[in-house]
Formats: C-alpha cells, structure tokens, sequence
C-alpha cells in the first residue's frame, strides 16, 4: 500500500471517528433530561419545555449548518470546510464543560449542533467522492456502524457521568483536539466525480472535472422529481423520529416501569448495539447484491423499512410494564427479569434492524440522482429539512406532553402521525426513480465527451 492510498484509508477512518464522536455528544442529554432538569432547577418538576426546546434548538442549529456548509462544500475545499466544524466542536465541547447555568449549556448546544450539522453534508459528499458504485452500501454501512455505536455509548458514557457531566464533554473536547490535528495534517482532499463510472476515463487520465454547482445545476436538481420527494419527505419522517427518540428515555422513567437512566439507558444499549452490527453487516451486504443490477431496489428496502419500523413503534407504546418501585428501577436483575421491559427491548432490537436500512440505503440513492457538483448541496438541504423536523419533534413533545398532562402514550400516538407522509412520498419516488437516474447519467456521459474532447485539442 503507497502512500496515498494510506492518507486516503486513513482519511476515511477519521470521517468515521467524526461520526463517531459527534453522535455522542448529541446523545448525551436524551437519556438525563430529568437529571439536567434537576441541576438547574433543584426540587422542581420536570422542565419539559426548557429541556425539549434546549434538544429543539440543537437541531435547529444543526439545520442551519447543514445548508451552508453543504453549498459551500460545492464551491470551496471540503477538507478546510470538514476542519472549521471541528474547530467548532472543540469549542462547544469545552463550553459545555465549563456551564454552570441553562443558557451555557444551550450555547454549547448551538455551537455543538452548527458543528455537527455543518460536517455531516461534506462528509457524504467526500463519501461520494472516494467509494465507487459497488462500495456504497459498504461504506455507508460503515458509517451507520459508527453513528450506531456512538449512539449507544453517548448514552451509557452519558449516564455514568451524569453527575459529573461537565467532565463529561472536557474529555470529548480533548479528544477531537486531537482528531482535529490529524484531520489538518493528514487529510486528503479527494477529487470530485473521480469514482464516477460515467467519468472514469477523464479520470484515470488525470484531467480535471471542473464542474461547480450553478445556475445549470441547480435547474438539473429542481426538475429531478425523485429529489424533491426525499426533501419533502425528510421533514415528516424526522418529525416523528425527534418527537419518538425524546420522549422514549422519560416515558420509561415516570411510566410504570420507573427506570434510572442508566438502567433506560442499558435496555436501548444490550437490544440496539447486536441489532445494529446484525442489521447493518447483513443489510448493507444484501442492499448492495438486490440493488447492483437494479437500483429502484433500494427504493422498496426504504418503503418496507419506514411501514415495519412506524408498526414497531406502534405497538412499543403499548406493550405493558409491570409496576416498579423507584429502587426495583435501579436493580438490573429486576428491570431485566420484567416481561414488559423485554418485548421493549425486543422491539427496538427490530426497530433497529430494519431501521438500518435507511442508512444504507437512502445516501447511495441521492448520489445517483445527484450530480457530482451538486452533492454537497443536495445532502444539505436534505439534512437541512430533515434537522429542522427532528428539532420540531421535542418541541412538539413538550407541547404535547403538556396539552395531554403528562401522557407519554398518548403523545407519543400522535407523534407518529407525522410519518405516514414520509412514507406515501417514498411511493412516489418509486415511480420517478429509473427516469430521473437515466437524466442524471446520460448528462455525465455527455459531459465526458466533452472534457475528453477539449483535452484532445489542447494535446
């Protein structure tokens, strides 16, 4: 292996980190909202309102950073553009590890969420960028693996330092001071549209794609329908995965069951973690054969995935628990022995499963309606909307839960509402789906020719 295969190899594996990391610290406060609740207001009710709208506010920040850095990482380079969110990070992280008041905490979140939201864009078009056709379930497999795992440790590193929670966030900001340093040394800025099978003989002779997202690009991309579904679609689904993944940590602290946050905590971690090295090693594998000779595939895996995981959810809101006391919620033994708590943790083992294919899936699927130039944009639209329904989701939580007088159930119930769009515009990009991908790939081939014939005059 030379030397810039190494950089490139090594490049990928910081991406990977990034999301790793990153998806801790946005995970942190999910399973603590009633001991954050606690510390800033000691011997108070639970403060749904200012806890859901710290978590809204996240993602809101989050969206916003999502459509600049994603148009910028079309026009400017995606390696100095991955290194300013983490100078951001860095900052966020050591802001949080020195609050000591609600609105310290909600700065280091917007901080957090601009950081996080202005990576997560560059980093599918840098995906996109390095992996070939075949690779892509591979690779995005990959990188579900990571924000899975981060996932599940944000919420047991969360929960075990709870009490100590500002020394929480100064570990993870001295450790992406040092990713941060590798990035800047060691990162490689690949070349857009090089794993484009359509330009691929303009590559390997070493000429220059030398598109930028414009006015052209931007009318390719309003008129690829498929696309405008999977924007429009974004906002419901995330919607009903906000309000779902807010209310799930208190509605098994308060309901019957009586669960520490810990102990919430390890129910998502023994059920989610096997399920997602499962659902992601085997789906990514069985994504990529279903869809190699056709792509419209991955399309139905999406539609399948979003009904199962909708009926799961459905039924998770109901199943009964039976009644614990505050210590008994405290006691492995006691909350793992309960029946009702294991069809819950059986549920999100399936939840995640099937859930897994969405990762897998849905990236692969707008780069092939993309345009090379345009995919930072696109991803951060799309990322831009979905942020923005995933802060409306606590947001309606704490509105809901206040309008129903605390019912998670019944909450939760009309929280999920809101997928059933998501769902029907899934349907529709399964008709336009072969017809805008053949647009998309008979202009790239076209522009292929024209690249190699100006380089033959130039010769």
């Amino acid at each position: 292996m030379n030397l810039k295969s190494s950089l490139n190899s090594l490049t990928l594996y910081l991406i990977f980190f990034i999301f790793f990391f990153g998806q801790i610290t946005q995970v942190m406060i999910i399973p603590n909202q009633i001991q954050y609740s606690l510390y800033f207001w000691p011997g108070q009710p639970f403060h749904a309102l200012e806890i859901t709208m710290m978590l809204a506010i996240h993602s809101w920040a989050f969206a916003v950073s999502c459509l600049i850095f994603g148009i910028l990482a079309d026009r400017y380079s995606r390696k100095k553009i991955v290194c300013v969110t983490l100078i951001l990070s860095v900052i966020g992280l050591f802001i949080a590890g020195f609050s000591y008041s609600y609105f310290q905490l909600l700065l280091s979140q917007i901080l957090l969420g601009f950081s996080e939201g202005g990576f997560i864009p560059v980093a599918q078009a840098i995906m996109g960028d390095a992996t070939r056709k075949e690779e892509k379930g591979k690779v995005f497999g990959s990188i579900a693996v990571a924000v899975y795992l981060g996932y599940n440790v944000g919420l047991l590193y969360g929960s075990i330092l709870v009490y100590i929670w500002q020394f929480s966030f100064l570990i993870l900001g001295f450790i992406s001071v040092f990713i941060l340093f590798l990035y800047v040394f060691f990162g490689v800025n690949f070349k857009i549209g090089s794993k484009e099978k359509e330009l691929e003989q303009v590559m390997v002779k070493d000429m220059e794609y030398g598109h930028k997202f414009n006015l052209e690009s931007l009318r390719v991309l309003s008129k690829t329908r498929s696309i405008i579904f999977i924007l429009v679609e974004g906002i419901s689904s995330y919607i009903m995965w906000g309000l779902f993944s807010t209310m799930l940590f208190p509605f098994l602290q308060t309901g019957a069951g009586r669960l520490s946050s810990l102990m919430a905590s390890l129910v998502m971690i023994l059920f989610s973690f096997p399920a997602t090295i499962f659902g992601v090693t085997f789906l990514s594998r069985v994504s990529d054969r279903v869809a190699q000779n056709k792509p419209l595939n991955r399309v139905r895996l999406i539609i399948f995935m979003l009904i199962s995981t909708f009926i799961f959810m459905l039924i998770l809101i109901y199943i009964p628990i039976i009644p614990m006391t505050e210590s008994q919620g405290r006691n492995f033994f006691f909350v793992f022995l309960n029946p009702g708590i294991l069809m819950i943790g059986g549920i999100v083992a399936a939840v995640t499963i099937v859930g897994s294919l969405w990762d897998i899936n849905q990236a692969p699927i707008m780069e092939m309606l993309n345009l090379p130039e345009s995919r930072g944009t696109t991803y951060a639209i799309n990322r831009f909307l979905e942020a923005i329904g995933h802060g409306f989701g606590p947001f309606l939580a704490g509105i809901f839960l206040l309008l129903t007088s605390g019912n998670f159930q019944l909450s939760m119930t009309l929280g999920l509402l809101f997928g059933i769009p998501g769902i029907v515009s899934w349907f529709f990009i399964l008709l336009f789906f072969d017809k805008d991908r053949a647009k998309i790939s008979q202009l790239l081939t076209e522009r292929a020719g024209k690249i190699l014939e100006k380089n033959e005059k130039k010769n």
